[in-house]
C-alpha cells in the first residue's frame, strides 16, 4: 500500500486534506442521469464532461473515425499543425478578436488541467494569487496550483452580474 511518505515533497504539497469535493464528484459517478437508465441520476456540471451530448459526439467521431500512420507517431508536442490551423479559423471567424489569432499564438494540450498548469507556471510565482470567478469549477485550485503554486483567489459574483461589464467591480473589493 502506498503512503504519502512515498512521495516527493513537491508531489505531497499538491495532496489535497479536504476531499469534500471528491466525494461529491463520486456520489455523482455513482449515479449518473442516463434518459433511458437512470433517468433521475445526476448530471455534474461541475466538470468539462458534456454527457448530454454524450451520443451525438459519439455518432459523428465513429462515422469519421479513419485512423493513418501519422495517427500512430508521435505528434507535435504543440499540437499539430492542422488542428492549430482549425482552431485559429473558429476563433477568427466565431469571436472576431481585435487583433486576429495566428497558428503561433496557439498551443494545444491534452485538457484544462494541463493548460491551466502550463499557463500558471509561466505566469505565476509561488504564492502569487489568481482570480476567479465564484461559482467555479471546483478543481481551479488544484489546477493552478499544481506546478505554480499559485492560490486562487475566489471573486463571489452573483450570477446575474456574470455577464455583465460591470461584475469587474466585484474584482476590486
Amino acid at each position: 500500500m502506498f503512503t504519502e511518505e512515498l512521495f516527493s515533497k513537491s508531489a505531497r504539497s499538491n495532496l489535497r486534506k479536504d476531499l469534500s469535493f471528491a466525494n461529491a464528484i463520486v456520489e455523482a459517478t455513482n449515479n449518473v442521469y442516463d434518459k433511458d437508465s437512470n433517468p433521475r441520476g445526476v448530471l455534474n456540471l461541475g466538470v468539462a464532461v458534456n454527457k448530454l451530448q454524450e451520443d451525438i459526439v459519439l455518432d459523428k467521431l465513429n462515422s469519421i473515425n479513419a485512423v493513418t500512420k501519422k495517427d500512430l507517431d508521435y505528434g507535435d508536442p504543440i499540437g499539430s499543425t492542422e488542428l492549430r490551423h482549425n482552431i485559429m479559423s473558429i476563433i477568427n471567424r466565431h469571436f472576431r478578436p481585435h487583433l486576429p489569432v495566428t497558428i503561433d499564438d496557439l498551443i494545444v494540450v491534452n485538457g484544462l488541467t494541463s493548460g491551466l498548469d502550463k499557463l500558471a507556471s509561466v505566469l505565476c510565482d509561488p504564492g502569487d494569487a489568481i482570480l476567479i470567478p465564484s461559482p467555479c469549477y471546483s478543481s481551479f485550485n488544484l489546477d493552478f496550483s499544481l506546478e505554480s503554486k499559485a492560490n486562487v483567489q475566489l471573486v463571489k459574483i452573483p450570477l446575474i452580474k456574470f455577464h455583465d461589464p460591470g461584475h469587474v467591480s466585484y474584482y476590486k473589493s
